[in-house]
């Protein structure tokens, strides 16, 4: 791994004005090739910094359309930076026009142009003009001056005379090239070799310029001729068998350059993939595992596209290394040979959500990683391939990584991916997980092979890379922190004679050498078994991997592996490893593993709100801090579970940001479904906290209204409602209403409902907040004059709105109103009579008695009307006759012999009443 040596900031002002310079371009190289190893521009008017791992001299070059060119030599001893430019104007800087043709007078498209100072022969200038379809190229801004210009399309370069600009006016230069003509050879073979005649190749320039087509002849063989100024691909096509994209090929006069087809059957049906096809050297040799330092070779894959997919466009993913800086790395990506795509290569990989970072580190030279797309990709096969060069740093047994994956964009802008994520699906990206950091295939090469642990039958080698630290270890017991994340390496070797041609390999987490523990989890695994075979999967953080298929085991052959895994409990742990052949155990290895000291602290959970709301939308925001330090913690992982009555959901985990807070939502849940927030942190004790979905959501005080009202002293009563949120999101009262049993119209129910009115629409309901409702009982003009009391029962019914989910929630208050006729009569017996007794005889005639009914009721010291007095008659004689009853000062009431009881119909007021009883 390289060392970082120092670190430049540059800074870019206008030399007038000392204002920070927008869109300047920076490029830094090394001065004794000039090769650029940094570029960055101002694009905000922000400063470009740029680190470096070599202690030598660097060129620093700046640019921008409107200043004149910049550049200054600098040591890593420089390290704050302040570049001033000079405004172009007309005075200063000229315009200057090349043109390039070539020998059949013919303009030469797409050449290099760049301007030298004709009395040093030096560049005058980074920047470099590509000539346009009239063989044309502009230069801006060029100071005053002795220059020349030279032209390269390679193979071919050229060179104009030297002349003196003068910035007031636009000076020409012209740049002969002899292109010459190139051989083009061309084969179309099947998987086994056999040629596929009569084929068609239809060629191309590399940016996808049509150049025409043949028909290859009985052999799958064709031959053409055309200009050497150009990159060249072909489009192979036979009825049977899918379309076959070959790579570029540079065009060089009088050589022949060949271009080959492997036709392969149709792809019919499922998704985009990905296929390896190898690492090789410079004499096209397959080299398997092992490289040499400071060597270049090429990686050549395969994107295959169904036939019955439509796709939106297709691509391919490529990087070096497992440093999230191309600069750290002993191996990166120096060019990429995919013809008619698009390509994005950065220097930088942050994973699995720093493509904002990233995104800054775009460059056009050497890279880390990069992508290519195809858009309305033509279904087949395509020939990819890219230069990966090794350091002279690399070490011994540094395990160097290739990783790789496919995609497929359909119509819908859902993804394809080969490999699959389980994270993304289908999606471009998720709050979890950017798309640039999916999961891909992976290979990995050594300088040469790891320290070997050998017996008599097998040999042994391992290492284990810390993906957080980027340190690999070599030695057992590999020590390891909690929730960290690792990729463990492993190569088995059959050293003896035995043939295990039926045999498997086992993975498991073990504690005791036996059982499957917990302690460690496996995310995903990539093999390579003793046939070549590679068998790659998903592992589900499952604790055991399912068997793998060692293939043809013979005498010094080898399966390798890599592991993603990540231990889950603080304590010591093993990879058991079991190889089985006709079913008997041949090799056992555990490797050890120290995970008791890492544990250091705990986690503290904070979850808000502290309610939540059942049937809308909830806004969850987790803070995680150190239980001891409190201080937040960064980059936790953040995972959110919904138990909805035994059903369970997971949401995308979330790492908290740089205030230690995650963010989540959570749909619509109905009450007491249960949600559960793990925490884990890599050096911490796992945590977890729950909340379950309030039944609630307000909370209303009384649980029931009661009112006394009486016709005599209080005909109107008003009670007091609190009502009180409990949950977060705002809430209104969208309903109040009465529904009261009064069949007898005592209470004036549209003066009651009238005032309830006030409060509908009106009142908002917050988090904490107690809002007052008054509800008032009123009597109607009939409840005034009632002659006897009664009690009316109903509810009052409330509803919340939530305005932003448009979700109401009813509710129902019990009311009691008792209606009566006011105060008790202070006596009990404060009403007299004058005669008890009447006797009388008589055969015919009237027999006539008076009687005085005397009434001193009072309340609160005030007579007191009684009202439909009762009188009876006991007989103790015959009955019969006639019989009457009178009031003074009223009407008589004739009743029949036979009744005995009678009614006054007149009030008794607080004085002496006389009655006459006649018969």
């Amino acid at each position: 791994m390289r060392a970082l040596r120092g670190r430049f900031s540059i800074e870019v002002l206008d030399s007038s004005t000392n204002a920070r310079v927008k869109n300047a371009k920076v490029l830094l190289k090394t001065r004794e090739d000039m090769k650029i190893i940094a570029e960055g521009d101002t694009r905000d008017g922000n400063k470009v910094e740029f680190s470096v791992y070599d202690d030598v001299d660097y060129l620093l070059t700046v640019t921008q359309d409107e200043y004149k060119y910049e550049t200054r030599d600098i040591t890593i001893a420089d390290g704050n930076i302040t570049i001033e430019l000079e405004k172009c104007t007309p005075e200063n800087c000229g315009i200057v026009v090349v043109k390039a043709y070539d020998e059949d007078d013919l303009a030469v498209v797409n050449a290099e142009i760049s301007l030298y100072d004709a009395d040093t022969n030096f560049l005058a200038f980074d920047t470099k003009q590509i000539t346009d379809v009239n063989g044309n190229a502009k230069f801006l801004n060029v100071p005053g001056g002795k220059y020349f210009a030279k032209a390269l399309k390679y193979p071919s370069s050229g060179a104009s005379g030297a002349q003196e600009i003068n910035v007031r006016e636009i000076s020409y230069f012209e740049i002969f090239m002899l292109i010459g003509q190139a051989d083009v050879k061309i084969t179309a073979k099947d998987q086994d070799g056999s040629a596929v005649p009569f084929a068609e190749a239809e060629f191309r320039t590399e940016s996808g310029e049509q150049l025409g087509k043949i028909s290859l002849d009985k052999d799958g063989a064709g031959n053409y001729e055309f200009k050497a100024d150009k990159r060249i691909y072909a489009i192979v096509r036979s009825g049977g068998f899918a379309t076959y994209t070959t790579t570029a090929v540079q065009l060089m006069p009088n050589e022949t350059a060949k271009l080959n087809a492997v036709m392969m059957p149709e792809l019919i049906s499922g998704e985009a993939r990905a296929i390896y096809r190898g690492l090789y050297n410079i004499s096209d040799q397959n080299v398997f595992d092992l490289v040499e330092r400071d060597k270049t070779y090429v990686v050549k894959l395969l994107l295959a596209v169904p036939k019955e997919k439509n796709y939106k466009s297709t691509g391919m993913h490529l990087r070096t290394g497992i440093d999230e800086l191309m600069e750290k790395d002993d191996i990166f990506i120096k060019s990429v040979n995919a013809p008619n795509a698009s390509i994005t290569k950065g220097t930088t990989f942050t994973s699995p959500l720093g493509y904002d970072t990233d995104a800054k580190n775009i460059t056009q030279g050497y890279a880390k990683w990069l992508n290519i797309l195809w858009n309305a990709p033509e279904a087949g096969y395509y020939e990819i391939s890219a230069e990966i060069r090794i350091r002279d740093s690399a070490e011994n047994a540094e395990p160097l990584a290739l990783f790789y994956r496919a995609f497929g964009i359909s119509q819908d802008d859902s993804y394809a991916r080969d490999p699959a994520d389980g994270e993304l699906g289908s999606a471009e990206s998720t709050s979890a997980k950017q798309a640039l950091y999916a999961l891909a295939y992976e290979k990995t090469y050594y300088t040469e092979p790891p320290p070997e642990l050998c017996s008599a039958d097998f040999c042994f080698y391992d290492s284990i890379m810390d993906l957080k630290e980027m340190l690999l270890q070599h030695e057992e017991p590999f020590e390891l922190v909690v929730f960290n994340d690792y990729n463990f390496f492993f190569t088995l070797q059959n050293n003896s004679d035995a043939v295990h041609n039926v045999a498997e390999l086992r993975v498991k987490s073990t504690i005791n050498g036996l059982d499957v523990s917990e302690d460690l989890e496996f995310s995903r695994y990539e093999f390579t078994n003793a046939s070549g075979t590679k068998i790659s999967g998903d592992g589900n953080k499952a604790n055991e991997l399912p068997a793998i298929d060692l293939g043809n085991f013979t005498k010094n052959t080898a399966i390798s592996g890599t592991i993603f895994l990540q231990p889950k409990i603080p304590d010591d742990a093993a990879i058991l490893l079991e190889a089985i052949s006709d079913y008997e155990k041949v090799w056992v290895k555990e490797v050890g593993l120290d995970t008791r000291a890492t544990a250091k602290a705990n986690l503290d959970i904070n979850v808000s709100p502290e309610n939540l709301a059942p049937l809308i939308e909830n806004p969850l925001t987790i803070v995680v801090r150190d239980s001891s330090t409190r201080s937040r913690i960064k980059d936790a992982l953040v995972k959110v579970t919904i138990n909805n009555d035994g059903s369970l959901q997971t949401l995308a985990p979330q790492y908290t940001d740089i205030e230690g807070t995650a963010y989540f939502t959570l749909s619509a849940l109905p009450a007491n479904a249960q949600i559960i927030i793990d925490v884990e942190k890599y050096g911490y004790n796992p945590a977890q906290a729950t909340k379950t979905i309030e039944s609630e959501i307000i909370e209303i005080s009384p649980e029931r209204l009661s009112y006394n009202l009486d016709v005599r002293v209080e005909q109107e009563q008003e009670e007091e409602l609190t009502v009180t949120s409990m949950v977060e999101p705002e809430l209104s009262i969208s309903k109040l209403e009465l529904a009261l049993e009064d069949t007898d119209g005592l209470l004036d129910i549209e003066a009651m409902q009238n005032w309830l009115d006030q409060y509908v629409g009106a009142t908002v309901l917050a988090k904490d907040v107690e809002e007052t409702i008054k509800v008032n009982a009123v009597l109607s003009e009939a409840g005034k004059i009632i002659e006897e009391g009664s009690t009316i029962e109903g509810t009052l019914n409330l509803e919340v709105e939530s305005a932003d989910f448009g979700i109401t929630w009813p509710f129902a208050i019990d009311v009691g109103i008792a209606v009566g006729l006011g105060p008790e009569i202070e006596l009990e017996q404060c009403m007299d009579i004058s005669k008890s007794d009447w006797e009388a005889a008589l055969i015919e005639g009237t027999a006539i008695t008076d009687i005085t009914l005397r009434n001193y009721c009072v309340i609160d010291n005030e007579p007191v009307v009684l009202r439909d007095l009762q009188a009876e008659i006991v007989w103790n004689g015959d009955r019969s006759g006639e019989f009457q009853i009178a009031v003074e000062g009223g009407a008589l009431e004739v009743l029949t012999p036979l009744r005995t009881a009678m009614l006054m119909r007149k009030n008794l007021h607080n004085k002496p009443e006389g009655l006459h009883f006649r018969r």
